[in-house]
C-alpha cells in the first residue's frame, strides 16, 4: 500500500487550522509556511470533497534496536601494543493512538483549480521571488482525530568499553595490563493523555512547480508515514546496521614507541538515523 499521509507536527492543531483543504505551504513538513493565510479558494461543484469515517480506530507500534560493534586490533606487534573497544546500543519506541473516529477528508484537485490556486497574491508573490524554481505543496487531504487516547514512549541507552594495554607476552610476562574505561547514557521521553479535543492527526500533499511556463502537479509522498486507508503502515525507512571500516592513511616516518601511544575513546550518537558508532583514537 502507497503511503501518501504525514504526520502532523503535533497533536494540537485543530481542523479549521493553517493544516486544511485547500491551505498551500512553502515547506512541506511545517504547517506555520502556509501562504494562504485567508483561506483556501472555493471549491468548485466539480471538485467535491470526499469524506471517509473509522470508529474505534486504534494503531500501535513498537520498534527495537539492539547492536554491539566489536572493534579489535592489534598495533606495533614489535613492542607489544594491543587494543580492544566495543560500542553498545538499545533504542525502544511505542506508539499506541486509540480514536472513537477518525475522519478523513480528500480532494483530487482539477488543474484548473491548482492554475487558480496559483495565481492568487501571497502565492504568486512567494513564486514570483523564487524566480519560478521552488516548488510549494498543496494540502488535499487530512485525517481528523476525534476522541483521542495517545501514549508515546521512546527510550535510549547506549555504552562504551575501552581496554588498552601492553602484551607483557613479549618480554617474558603471563598478560596484558593496561587501562579500561567503560562509559554508558540512558534517556528516556513519554507521552500520553486520555481525552482531547479534535486535532489532525495526518495531512496529504501536492507537490506543485513550474515546468516549462507550465504549471505542473504530482502527488508529494517522499517520506509519508500513513497509508491512503487512513490505517498507519510501517516507517518509510529502516536502520540498517553496518560494521565500520578500518583505513589506513599512512605509516610515520619515525619509529614509535609504547610509551608514545595513548588510547582516547568517545561515544557518538547520530541524531537524524540514531547510529551508535564508537571513536577510537591513537595518539602520540
Amino acid at each position: 500500500m502507497t503511503k501518501t499521509y504525514f504526520l502532523a507536527p503535533n497533536f494540537h492543531y485543530p481542523p479549521s487550522s493553517t493544516i486544511s483543504l485547500g491551505r498551500i505551504w512553502s515547506n512541506p513538513t511545517d504547517p506555520g509556511s502556509c501562504l494562504n493565510l485567508d483561506g483556501a479558494l472555493p471549491f468548485p461543484p466539480s471538485m467535491p470533497i470526499h469524506h471517509d469515517q473509522k470508529k474505534k480506530w486504534m494503531y500501535e507500534k513498537g520498534r527495537q534496536h539492539k547492536g554491539v560493534i566489536g572493534i579489535w586490533a592489534r598495533f606495533l606487534q614489535v613492542v607489544g601494543i594491543d587494543a580492544e573497544a566495543s560500542v553498545n546500543w538499545d533504542r525502544n519506541n511505542g506508539e499506541i493512538y486509540k480514536f472513537e473516529k477518525l475522519d478523513t477528508d480528500f480532494i483530487d484537485p482539477s488543474p484548473a483549480f491548482v492554475k487558480e490556486s496559483m495565481m492568487t497574491p501571497s502565492v504568486a508573490e512567494f513564486i514570483v521571488e523564487q524566480d519560478f524554481k521552488k516548488p510549494v505543496y498543496m494540502i488535499t487531504g487530512v485525517e481528523i482525530a476525534r476522541g483521542a487516547n495517545v501514549a508515546v514512549a521512546r527510550s535510549r541507552e547506549a555504552g562504551t568499553h575501552v581496554r588498552a594495554g601492553v602484551d607483557g607476552t613479549t618480554a617474558g610476562a603471563p598478560a596484558a595490563a593496561g587501562p579500561e574505561v567503560t562509559v554508558s547514557s540512558r534517556n528516556s521521553e513519554t507521552t500520553s493523555f486520555g481525552e482531547s479535543s479534535d486535532f489532525v492527526f495526518a495531512y496529504r500533499l501536492r507537490e506543485i512547480y513550474y515546468e516549462k511556463g507550465q504549471v505542473k502537479h504530482k502527488e508529494h509522498n517522499k517520506g509519508a508515514l500513513q497509508g491512503t486507508d487512513g490505517g498507519s503502515t510501517e516507517e518509510a525507512g529502516k536502520t540498517s546496521l553496518s560494521k565500520p571500516s578500518l583505513e589506513i592513511l599512512g605509516l610515520a616516518e619515525e619509529d614509535v614507541s609504547g610509551e608514545d601511544l595513548a588510547i582516547m575513546e568517545g561515544l557518538a550518537i547520530d541524531e537524524d538515523d540514531e547510529e551508535g558508532c564508537a571513536i577510537i583514537t591513537l595518539k602520540g
